[in-house]
């Protein structure tokens, strides 16, 4: 995933990723981009509705608030709000 169109809900394997927010830093800050993001893994069957991750992550940081998965990384690359 290359960029995250917002509220556009993304299926990657068994993850169903929806961004709600997604903003690139102002000129005057350093260059960042942050994403609030919902994250619902379905191969777990007991309950699908409930987030793996639910919160900001960033892309100059991705380790500061990660998804923890056995499988896959979630890494934020860019915006693509149109």
């Amino acid at each position: 995933m290359t960029g995250v169109q917002t509220c556009a809900l993304t299926i990657v394997g068994n993850l169903k990723i929806k961004p709600l927010k997604c903003k690139a830093s102002d000129i005057a800050q350093p260059p960042d981009t942050v994403a609030y993001l919902q994250v619902i893994d379905t191969s777990d069957k007991k309950n699908d509705q409930v987030f793996v991750f639910n919160g900001w992550t960033f892309a100059s940081s991705p380790t500061l608030r990660s998804l923890d998965h056995a499988i896959y990384d979630l890494w934020l690359l860019g915006c693509n709000n149109t």
